[in-house]
């Protein structure tokens, strides 16, 4: 699980899982089709930052999709 924030603004948040290395999906989320792209895209005029990894934080390491559902759950009541 990771999560990402935006630098620019205090509403630009995103929690997602990925079963390969970060710095991948965060590549995945330069793409246009990214709703953390959308959010560059529709928030800052597209002003997507070049060291993008660096506003991703992983939250926990999960060894399967179960426990990935389960702690959303728990970590979206905080």
């Amino acid at each position: 699980m990771y999560q990402f924030k935006c630098n620019l603004c205090d509403t630009g948040s995103y929690v997602g899982y990925t079963r390969g290395h970060l710095y991948a999906r965060v590549d995945g989320h330069k793409s246009t089709s990214s709703s953390v792209r959308k959010h560059y895209g529709n928030d800052h005029a597209g002003a997507v930052p070049e060291d993008l990894l660096g506003f991703f934080k992983v939250l926990k390491k999960c060894s399967n999709k179960f426990v990935v559902f389960s702690t959303r759950c728990f970590t979206s009541n905080n």
